[in-house]
């Protein structure tokens, strides 16, 4: 009964592994392209002209929170000034 299992394996535990490691990333991932959207779509909608790749190559985007990021959103008035108040909100920023 106690016998072996798919986790004895090495190979197999490492594989294993890195799926889940793999699948973890790309849910980031989405999450950020998700968060991405929504801030693209409310600045839009405001009539602030944003770059394509706006704001995922923003530094500190990938870990501001979401409160943090409606907030800036909301205030901003370009997207120089979105990378600003996002820099500026720095330690205030954190992963949700």
């Amino acid at each position: 009964r106690a016998g072996t299992g798919p986790d004895d394996d090495p190979l197999i535990r490492s594989l294993r592994q890195q799926t889940r490691e793999d699948a973890q990333a790309d849910a980031r991932a989405a999450e950020l392209r998700h968060r991405a959207a929504l801030v693209r779509r409310q600045l839009v909608s405001r009539g602030v002209k944003v770059t394509a790749n706006f704001p995922l190559d923003q530094p500190g985007f990938a870990n501001a929170d979401v409160e943090a990021l409606a907030d800036i959103t909301l205030r901003c008035t370009s997207q120089a000034d979105f990378a600003a108040q996002l820099r500026r909100a720095g330690g205030d920023a954190k992963t949700a």
